[in-house]
């Protein structure tokens, strides 16, 4: 299900142009890049997924989670891409506009995966490290419930964007997924980094079912003035 959408000249133009603006208001830059990109993620295919919203993992109205899955059932259980938004841990949302993240767990759920996209709550409602304990018993709520929904509890990648890849808490939780039965942290990806890696290949950037192409966009570190940091169990 390889679908390529280009970006149009005008609007790479428009984003090179606002490339200046993130460093004077990264809040307004942010919500103009989004409002941009909105026509192009609104025209990428959706069809083959199944979503099921807002599945509880706490009893507040902010532990919620929601699955893509694709439609037509694998005979085997799938890859488990889990994806944490960022916001400074005083915004976002799991879906920050229309078609904003779910397009990242809908991309890999017509690879075949699973994906998961994660809610948590934020401050000041919940102080600090309120959303990080979130994101940990959202992991363990995967760890114990994913096989149901299609799901490789050994198969498990952890993507974390911006202040959802700075959450210590979720961590600990993933390494608690070692002694899960049956469970196991595949790849664990921070701020836009990731390499993949197997068992008994942990140098590896692709292993498993999953092609070179489908991680292409997420095994690769960016220069950045930024620290990236990539991690394998």
């Amino acid at each position: 299900m390889q679908t390529t959408l280009l970006r149009e000249p005008a609007l790479t133009a428009q984003l090179r142009a606002l490339g200046l603006a993130w460093q004077s208001d990264i809040r307004d830059a942010g919500d103009r890049t989004k409002a941009l990109y909105a026509p192009l993620l609104a025209a990428a295919p959706k069809d083959g997924v199944s979503t099921i919203k807002n599945l509880h993992y706490g009893p507040d109205e902010r532990q919620v989670l929601d699955i893509y899955r694709p439609e037509k059932a694998a005979e085997t259980p799938a890859p488990v891409f889990v994806f944490v938004h960022g916001g400074a841990f005083l915004r976002g949302a799991k879906d920050i506009n229309g078609e904003m993240y779910g397009n990242v767990l809908t991309w890999f759920a017509r690879q075949g995966c699973v994906g998961v996209n994660v809610e948590y709550r934020l401050a000041p409602g919940a102080a600090y490290p309120g959303g990080a304990q979130d994101v940990a018993l959202a992991c363990d709520w995967i760890a114990a419930n994913i096989e149901d929904w299609g799901g490789d509890a050994r198969r498990i990648c952890l993507i974390g964007h911006s202040a959802g890849g700075r959450m210590r808490r979720p961590m600990r939780a993933i390494r608690r997924w070692g002694s899960h039965p049956g469970c196991k942290l595949w790849c664990w990806c921070r701020r836009g980094c990731a390499r993949t890696c197997g068992p008994t290949t942990p140098t590896r950037r692709v292993c498993g079912p999953i092609s070179g192409r489908t991680l292409h966009c997420m095994a690769r570190c960016h220069p950045s003035p930024m620290r990236r940091t990539c991690a394998c169990p």
